[in-house]
């Protein structure tokens, strides 16, 4: 498949959204409440069956997902990013339904960037304890026992 049919076929599809070639891959830009519908489109319609990685990125002042999908068939690869700016209460809908493998990739995310994912299946903490105080990915996170004072 060309790029350019490629992102005119993307373009068509989610006209809410971004649609731009990054510098490597098709890169989608999805409003949040989105999201979920234009990932089952781009499994369901467009072949992206794989979910090859999911990350959480603070991007003063957004909470950004970012994922990566692959269609195994063509080989063609593509990013998925949405964003939510609510840095108290980042809610965004989980892909766990879509790919198993967002299970793990969430909670990662919700460990150490502190977005919650509704309706998904085990939303908890997947590396630091249940109680431990905030998230360490965040740019405004303050680390109490290892920081150096001057």
């Amino acid at each position: 498949m060309e790029n350019n049919l490629t992102l005119e076929a993307l373009k068509t599809a989610f006209p809410s959204a971004e649609v731009n070639q990054g510098t490597e891959f098709p890169t989608i830009t999805a409003n949040p409440a989105h999201y979920q519908y234009i990932a089952q489109t781009l499994r369901d319609q467009f072949g992206f069956n794989l979910l090859l990685n999911m990350t959480g990125v603070d991007e003063a002042p957004q909470l950004t997902i970012i994922c990566h999908l692959r269609n195994i068939e063509t080989k063609q690869l593509l990013v998925l990013r949405t964003s939510t700016e609510d840095r108290e209460h980042p809610l965004i809908e989980t892909l766990s339904q879509l790919w198993p493998a967002a299970i793990y990739f969430e909670r990662e995310i919700y460990d150490l960037i502190g977005i919650t994912f509704n309706n998904h299946p085990d939303m908890r903490r997947i590396f630091l304890d249940d109680d431990y105080p905030g998230f360490p990915l965040r740019k405004d996170f303050k680390d109490a026992i290892n920081t150096l004072e001057n």
